[in-house]
């Protein structure tokens, strides 16, 4: 089976590191070192939502807190000493221990990126965020880059960065696991209010995610609801642009909320976007829920005070269902994050003829 590591490292290193991995459909998840307290903090990368992944990480911790042999298939990492990116991981090391955790991005999204967690001296020092095709790289650019200028309250901190001709990374801390880690709908809206910008308002055509929106749209009827919506004035706001909960962490120390993965940050996005995102994937990705069901709890929320309250406050109580089908519209058509793209299509079928019965 190929060894989707030397992506990030190449085979031709001196050091040999052996690595348990899991893999999901033939693809490398998560690697880890193959015992002891280094793999118990590497598998926190691990974001399990469903069941039986929360079942296998659960294992997997177990055999760690027991320092008994990670029970999962070998591989290895070769490193090369003489390399930028070797380099960068071990200048977080102290003094000559180091260990390596790797949790692999979504292989079906362009541009996967992948987190390395440094542990040294048996405890867990910063995470690199590396990325190194063409798509890879752009995307750990723009998050730096955002989350530098941008500085959004509960945003992770840059603490390093590192850019060769093959390699393109930063390093953020470890955010060490809250045994408290689900987020409630008014938490999580509780944190996006304090990115908006409350005496700053502006018509919704001028938000570059709307303008890029426009571009993908395939008939009249959906330019004159994209239309519509951009002539509506709202409030200004940062907006995440995947604003899932297995983005939102729970510092175990701090019991702060922590938003990660900014790569899609924009300093003045659609009000109401996030929200709606922070519903519908979980519908999508974890409970398979089907465009009509996902449909229904999503009109639900729309019609609840928690919403209703935001979206007055704002200025988009009165387009909430056209702003809910133009999220799906662009999730689907110009980020596509999501390897489920046709559903969110047909999420947005249904919003529109709703929208038409209106």
């Amino acid at each position: 089976m190929q060894n989707e590591l030397e992506e990030l490292f190449p085979p031709r290193g001196e050091e040999c590191y052996p690595m348990a991995v899991l893999r999901r459909h033939g693809h490398l998840q998560l690697a880890l070192p193959s015992r002891g307290s280094a793999a118990l903090y590497g598998i926190e990368l691990y974001p399990a939502q469903r069941r039986v992944a929360r079942c296998i990480r659960s294992a997997l911790s177990l055999f760690a807190k027991l320092d008994l042999p990670i029970p999962l298939p070998r591989t290895e990492i070769h490193l090369d000493p003489e390399s930028p990116f070797t380099r960068f991981l071990k200048s977080f090391a102290i003094g000559n221990t180091f260990d390596l955790s790797i949790y692999a991005g979504n292989p079906k999204v362009p541009g996967r990126r992948w987190l390395c967690l440094v542990s040294s001296a048996k405890k867990p020092v910063c995470v690199v965020k590396a990325g190194v095709t063409p798509e890879a790289r752009a995307l750990i650019a723009r998050e730096v880059d955002f989350l530098c200028s941008a500085m959004p309250s509960h945003s992770l901190k840059v603490i390093a960065q590192h850019d060769c001709n093959r390699v393109r990374a930063f390093a953020g801390p470890f955010i060490p696991e809250h045994r408290k880690s689900s987020l409630s709908i008014c938490e999580a809206i509780h944190i996006t209010e304090e990115w908006i910008r409350k005496d700053a308002f502006s018509p919704l055509g001028t938000r570059p995610a709307l303008q890029a929106l426009v571009a993908k749209t395939r008939n009249e009827a959906e330019l004159r609801r994209l239309h519509t919506i951009s002539s509506v004035t709202a409030v200004e706001t940062i907006s995440h642009g995947d604003y899932a909960p297995w983005n939102i962490k729970r510092d175990r120390d701090s019991s702060e909320w922590i938003v990660v993965d900014w790569e899609r940050g924009d300093y003045n996005g659609v009000p109401g976007w996030d929200i709606i995102h922070f519903l519908v994937q979980p519908l999508i990705l974890v409970h398979r829920a089907s465009p009509s069901s996902i449909v229904k709890q999503l009109c639900s929320f729309l019609t609840s005070p928690t919403w209703m309250r935001r979206a007055e406050a704002n200025g988009v109580s009165n387009i909430s269902l056209q702003l809910a089908w133009s999220y799906a519209l662009h999730a689907g058509r110009v980020n596509r994050q999501s390897e489920k793209s046709d559903t969110l299509e047909e999420v947005a079928k249904i919003l529109a003829s709703i929208c038409r019965a209106a």
